[in-house]
Parts: C-alpha cells; sequence; structure tokens
C-alpha cells in the first residue's frame, strides 16, 4: 500500500492496523510467550488487546480466544483447557477428503451429525463433564428467537423441547435468562439452568444466536453441579464472550 492510499484509509482503520502490526511484531520478538512475558506486557492493556484478537495467540488475562472464521463465531476460554481431540482428528479427516484428488465415491460420506460440535474445550486429563463447545444447525429461513418469545419464554421452551423433553427422565429448570444485542444487530439469547438426569447433575450457561445464513448458533458451558460455585464467574466470561463474526 503506498502513503496515498494509506491515507485515505479511515483513522480508526489505519490505527487498528498499525496498533495491530506493532503488537504483532512485538509479540513475534518476545517469542512463543517466554515465560508468560507476552501474556504479563498483554494484559496491562486487556480490552485493547482483545479487541485486536491477539489472545488467539497469546492469553490475556488467563483467557486464550478460539476464533472460527469459517463457521463464523469467536470466544474466550481458560487458557489452561485444551482443544477435544476427537473431534480435532474428524476435522483433520474432514480436510483430508476435502483435500482428496480422487475421483468422489458413488456414495457421498456423511455429514457431520448437526448435534455433534464445532469445536469443544476442557481441562486436560478430564472426562468431559466440565466443558464448552459450540453446535451449529441449519433453522428455517426467517427464524429468529424472538418467535419463541422473551428470553425466560424462549428457555422454558427450550428446556422442555430439547433439553428435558417428556419422556427422557431428566429434570430441567431455568435459573435465569437474558438478552443482548451486539454492535451487529445480532441477538442473543443466554440462558442458566440445571439439569438432572439418573446419573449426573449438571449446571449449564448456553447462549444462543440465529445467524443471517438460517443458522443456529449454540455456545454451551457445563459443570457438575458441585463445582459449579468454582466455574460460575469462568461461565459468566465465556458466555459473555461469545459472538457471530464475518470472515476476517
Amino acid at each position: 500500500m503506498d502513503v496515498v492510499a494509506a491515507m485515505m484509509l479511515a483513522p480508526s482503520v489505519f490505527r487498528r492496523r498499525f496498533i495491530l502490526g506493532t503488537i504483532t511484531g512485538t509479540a513475534l520478538a518476545l517469542g512463543a510467550d517466554f515465560l508468560g512475558s507476552t501474556s504479563a506486557i498483554l494484559s496491562l492493556n486487556p480490552e485493547l488487546f482483545r479487541g485486536l484478537r491477539v489472545d488467539v495467540l497469546y492469553p490475556i488475562g488467563g483467557y486464550k480466544r478460539c476464533l472460527e472464521t469459517s463457521q463464523g463465531f469467536e470466544f474466550i476460554f481458560p487458557k489452561t483447557w485444551v482443544g477435544d481431540q476427537t473431534l480435532l482428528y474428524r476435522a483433520v479427516q474432514r480436510g483430508e477428503r476435502e483435500r482428496s484428488l480422487d475421483l468422489p465415491p458413488i456414495r457421498q460420506p456423511s455429514k457431520r451429525r448437526l448435534t455433534e460440535p464445532i469445536v469443544a474445550f476442557g481441562p486436560p486429563g478430564t472426562l468431559g463433564e466440565l466443558n464448552v463447545s459450540v453446535v451449529v444447525a441449519p433453522v428455517a429461513q426467517g427464524f429468529t428467537l424472538e418467535k419463541l418469545g422473551n428470553p425466560t419464554e424462549a428457555g422454558i421452551t427450550i428446556l422442555k423441547r430439547s433439553i428435558a423433553p417428556e419422556g427422557s427422565n431428566k429434570v430441567a429448570e431455568l435459573i435465569d435468562a437474558a438478552a443482548r444485542r451486539d454492535d451487529a444487530g445480532v441477538t442473543y439469547y443466554t440462558l442458566e439452568y440445571t439439569v438432572r438426569g439418573p446419573s449426573f447433575y449438571r449446571h449449564n450457561v448456553a447462549v444462543y444466536a440465529v445467524s443471517s445464513s438460517a443458522e443456529l448458533y449454540t455456545l454451551s458451558a457445563q459443570s457438575p453441579e458441585t463445582m459449579w460455585s468454582d466455574v460460575r464467574n469462568q461461565f459468566k466470561i465465556i458466555s459473555d464472550s461469545f459472538r457471530l463474526v464475518s470472515s476476517i
């Protein structure tokens, strides 16, 4: 880009690119978060650096960012949590199939199950009772969360139809429900609820949003009820950070 073109950029865009370039260069100079020094520097102004998505590479304030531009969402999660290896393996397999030079089979391979998460993260060495995941599923064109009513009404409907339907041998209780809208005009419903079954008792926070391409995004963070007091603040940070994004 020449000087004239740079001057024609909107000041905010030019400033953002300048800062991002500076931070990226600094981060590379510091190396792979040597002894946590890069994260410590970035944590001095977490809002700025999170806005620049530097936390995709380096934790800020104890959290890293999951940025899925191909699926159109992002959120932050505890830096010590790791990705679900099964999902990563399946993603690699899908990528290999898409890059294959062989002729396509007569019978097309089955698509990803709609209930299977796009991503999932949790503490290493655990069995998945404590985790956060995102599921993306198609919905009818023109569907909005508001058509389910306000957040409380929608929450009751979701719990009855999807979380603990009649005959499932599960009992769900809605604790709280709220709505927010981002700068792009996307509406998010956040539900806090518990689910009790014959062999488990979980506390969940879920965030729902519908994209302009008629897809329902669901971020779900769950923990055993016995751990809720330890993770409730983490879950709030995770759920508040979830939003839909366009390609970058």
